[in-house]
C-alpha cells in the first residue's frame, strides 16, 4: 500500500494574489484550484495529507498565519513549519538540506514545490532529492513550479510538474555506471521503462543488456558480437530517446565513443581480428580498475596467441583432464612441451621450435618469460582467481605493476602480426 504523500514546499514574503492555478498532468482530479496560496493548489492536486513549508522569519511574519487559515478547512492536512535561515552561507545551506531531509522519512513519497522558493534552495533540494533516493528509498512523484505571473490576472496559471527533466540525473548517473564500469543494469532498466511499443529503444537496451553481461562474466566474444552492432543500435534509438529527453544524445555518444573499440566487426575465420579485439578488451578492463577480470583475459589471450602461431584453433578447450584439444596444447607449449605426470610430448614442439626465426629475439622464449620465467603471467592470474590463499602470495600492488609489463608485452606480439 502506497504512503501518503508528502508536500515539501516554500513560502515567501511576496504580496500572493489569488489567482487560478491548473495542473495538466492530471485530467482525472481537480484540476483547478482557486487560490492565494500554490501550497493549496498543490496539495489538493496530488490529494496529499501533510505539507511541510520552507520558511524564514520574514515569511514567517508576513505569510505564515493566512497560509494557516486556508488549511484550517482542510481537516485530513496538516501544516508544518521548517524553520530555515534568512542568509546563505554554506552553513545556512547545510543547515537546509538537513531541514528538508531530516523531515522525510524511509519509503515515503514525496512532491517538492519550488515555486517560491528562493537563492540556492532549488538547488539544495535537487541535492536532497538524490541524497534521500539513494539513502532512504524516497519516491518522487513530483517536481512542481506554479508559472504565477503577475501580468496576467484573470487568467489561468498553469503549474508544471519538472520531474521528466529531473529524470536526467538518473540518465547521467546510469550512463556514467556503464561507461565507468561496464555495468548496463540501470540504463537498461531506464531505456525499457514505459517502452513496450518502441522496438528500436528495446533492441538498445538488450544490446546494452548483452555487453554488460559479457564483461561482467567475461565473455569476450559476446563482447565483441554484441558492440560491433552498438553504434547501429545508439544510431536508430536516438531520435525516440532524445524526443523525450534531448541531452541524452549527448550520452548516447560518450556510451559510443567508450565501447566502439570492442566491437571491431568479425568475418569468420578471422582469428588476427579476434586477437587484435580481446587485446583492446584487457585494455580496456584494466583501464576500468577491473584488474581480476583483465588478468584472466590475458592469460587466455597468450594462449590464443600460440594458437595463433601454430594455426590452432583458439576455441578448442580442454574439458577433462586428460590431453586433448588443440588449445590444451598450446598451453602445454608454453609450459615446458612436455607432461611429466602423463609422460606426454605436445605433438606440435617441432612447429613450436620453428617459430625461433630470429635467433637473436626468439618468440618461444618471450612467449615463455612473459607466461612463467620472468613476467608470471600464468602464476598472476591463479594468485588473483584463488584471493591470495596460496603460500606465498604477491602483494596486490606487485600484482598490479607486473601487469602493467605483461600488457606493455602482450600489445609487441599483437604489433608483430
Amino acid at each position: 500500500m502506497n504512503k501518503p504523500i508528502k508536500i515539501i514546499s516554500c513560502l515567501g514574503t511576496g504580496n500572493y494574489e489569488e489567482t487560478t492555478y491548473n495542473h495538466p498532468q492530471f485530467p482525472e482530479i481537480n484540476q483547478q484550484v482557486k487560490t492565494c496560496f500554490i501550497q493549496e493548489a498543490v496539495c489538493d492536486f496530488y490529494q496529499a495529507q501533510s505539507v511541510y513549508v520552507l520558511l524564514t522569519n520574514g515569511a514567517k511574519k508576513r505569510n505564515w498565519d493566512a497560509l494557516q487559515e486556508i488549511f484550517a478547512n482542510k481537516k485530513n492536512v496538516e501544516l508544518i513549519p521548517l524553520g530555515i535561515p534568512e542568509n546563505n552561507t554554506p552553513e545556512d545551506i547545510w543547515t537546509i538540506f538537513n531541514v528538508i531531509t531530516n523531515a522525510i522519512e524511509p519509503n515515503d513519497e514525496i512532491v517538492f514545490d519550488i515555486t517560491h522558493s528562493f537563492r540556492s534552495i532549488p538547488m539544495v533540494v535537487l541535492l536532497s532529492i538524490s541524497y534521500l533516493r539513494t539513502i532512504n528509498n524516497v519516491k518522487v512523484k513530483g517536481f512542481v513550479y506554479g508559472a504565477y505571473d503577475p501580468s496576467k490576472k484573470g487568467q489561468d496559471m498553469p503549474t508544471f510538474d519538472l520531474l521528466p527533466i529531473m529524470s536526467l540525473l538518473d540518465w547521467i548517473t546510469a550512463t556514467d555506471q556503464f561507461v565507468k564500469t561496464g555495468n548496463g543494469k540501470q540504463l537498461v532498466n531506464l531505456l525499457t521503462e514505459n517502452q513496450e511499443e518502441n522496438s528500436t529503444t528495446l533492441e538498445l537496451a538488450t544490446k546494452i543488456q548483452s555487453i554488460s553481461q559479457g564483461l561482467q562474466l567475461l565473455r569476450p566474444r559476446d563482447v565483441i558480437k554484441e558492440a560491433s552492432t552498438l553504434d547501429d543500435a545508439i544510431q536508430k534509438a536516438k531520435e525516440s530517446v532524445i524526443k523525450e529527453l534531448p541531452p541524452f544524445e549527448k550520452l548516447l555518444g560518450k556510451v559510443k565513443e567508450d565501447y566502439h573499440n570492442l566491437g571491431v566487426n568479425l568475418e569468420d575465420g578471422d582469428e588476427k581480428q579476434d586477437l587484435i579485439n580481446m587485446l583492446n578488451m584487457i585494455e580496456w578492463y584494466y583501464k576500468k580498475d577491473k584488474i581480476v577480470q583483465s588478468i584472466c583475459l590475458a592469460r587466455e589471450w597468450l594462449v590464443s596467441f600460440v594458437c595463433y602461431q601454430l594455426n590452432l584453433k583458439l576455441d578448442s578447450i580442454n574439458i577433462d583432464s586428460s590431453n586433448s584439444g588443440e588449445r590444451w596444447e598450446a598451453e602445454l607449449l608454453l609450459n615446458g612441451g612436455t607432461n611429466k605426470k602423463d609422460k606426454y610430448t605436445s605433438k606440435y614442439l617441432e612447429q613450436w621450435n620453428e617459430l625461433d626465426t630470429d635467433p637473436d629475439a626468439p618468440l618461444t622464449k618471450t612467449l615463455k618469460d612473459i607466461w612463467a620465467n620472468q613476467l608470471l603471467l600464468s602464476n598472476l592470474r591463479n594468485d588473483v582467481l584463488h584471493a591470495g590463499f596460496r603460500k606465498e602470495p604477491r602483494a596486490a600492488s606487485d600484482i598490479e605493476k607486473r601487469f602493467v609489463l605483461i600488457i606493455d608485452e602482450l600489445k609487441k606480439l599483437a604489433e608483430s602480426i
